[in-house]
């Protein structure tokens, strides 16, 4: 198993604390922090908190913490990021669990009102289904991931694409947006656009080196303004398990017209 050294570094402006025998309280950067500090991106190599493959134990003073692969899963959120030994990051994960069941029993209430509601528009509601799904109909994903083969991804740099401002037409869901993942790159490449950290307004299917997209559907539609974003790039890797390599990220600005 490999070892990772914690970084003590005197800028840290948050605190985590690490339970077990004895409890110890760690530095730590907070997401914020990270973005002010880092804002063309910075390499996240594994994780701390529940994961499902252990890469080794992250060793520092009082306790070793164990190293997990990244997962991005819903269920966990960033708390805040570590400094490794070898210039990489470790992201602090904690539970959504009790957030997400908030969130879905409020769901589920609005979903029986609704339906308790909207009988007598039962005509108007079917034709919204139908045009939502010719919108999702419209978005060009030009590739088909049936890729099997496993390309080394040892030592391979993500390059964080440099754009401008991103420009979107307001109150609408379909969009024109381009990225290509270069045949050279060995690793497939999933894009999300997000505000205010954690607000994931899109992300992408897994784009495999050769593919790209030239249409996106938002999660939501938004009024006309200009909102700070961060794009941040994910790459698995290039084979049939696509596990989880690391993430970039890169601000920019999102003008709605």
């Amino acid at each position: 198993m490999k070892e990772f050294l914690y970084a003590d570094n005197d800028n840290y402006g948050s605190e985590f604390v690490v339970t077990g025998i004895n409890s110890v309280t760690l530095g730590c950067y907070s997401c914020a922090q990270m973005k002010a500090l880092y804002p063309t991106g910075f390499n996240v190599i594994c994780q701390i908190g529940k994961g499902k493959k252990i890469l080794g134990d992250i060793k520092c003073d009082g306790c070793s913490l164990p190293a997990y692969s990244l997962d991005y899963s819903i269920f966990y959120s960033s708390a805040g990021y570590i400094q490794l030994g070898d210039n990489g990051f470790a992201v602090i994960k904690k539970s959504n669990f009790l957030f997400l069941l908030l969130y879905f029993s409020a769901v589920i209430s609005i979903a029986v009102l609704m339906a308790f509601c909207l009988t007598d528009y039962s005509g108007a509601f079917a034709q919204n289904l139908k045009n939502d799904s010719q919108i999702r109909e419209e978005i060009i994903l030009p590739y088909n991931v049936t890729t099997k083969q496993h390309i080394d991804t040892k030592n391979v740099d993500f390059e964080v694409p440099q754009q401008s401002d991103i420009t979107f037409i307001a109150n609408q869901r379909l969009q024109n947006y381009s990225y290509s993942n270069q045949k050279i790159n060995p690793y497939y490449v999933v894009i999300q656009i997000l505000f205010d950290d954690e607000d994931i307004i899109y992300e992408s299917d897994f784009i495999p080196p050769g593919g790209g997209i030239q249409k996106i559907e938002l999660k939501k539609t938004l009024p006309k303004g200009t909102y700070n974003a961060t794009v941040r790039y994910f790459t698995y890797s290039f084979d049939s398990e696509i596990n989880a390599l690391s993430f970039y990220d890169y601000q920019t600005k999102v003008l709605f017209s």
